[in-house]
């Protein structure tokens, strides 16, 4: 059976989900889910990173939810030198 640290996808993104959730105090995934109308599921594999991709309508509803930009949620991974 795969880790959770098997399941992780390698992008050059990050969805900085579960750090927008505690800044605007949504205290879980359950209640995210029913006041975006976006499954659990989708949202759990968003906050943990493990999503292939995201759709834009889902966007939007985070977004609007969350009052932040696409740019508050997704951002560019530095990358690091050797």
């Amino acid at each position: 059976m795969a880790n959770k640290e098997d399941k992780k996808i390698n992008h050059n993104y990050t969805i900085m989900l579960d750090e927008l959730m505690w800044q605007k105090r949504v205290k879980s995934l359950n209640y995210l889910s029913v006041k975006t109308k976006i499954s659990r599921p989708t949202l759990q594999r968003l906050r943990d990173n493990e999503a292939n991709g995201i759709n834009l309508d889902t966007l939007e509803k985070l977004c609007a939810f969350l009052n932040c930009e696409i740019t508050d949620l997704i951002v560019k991974k530095e990358k690091v030198q050797a």
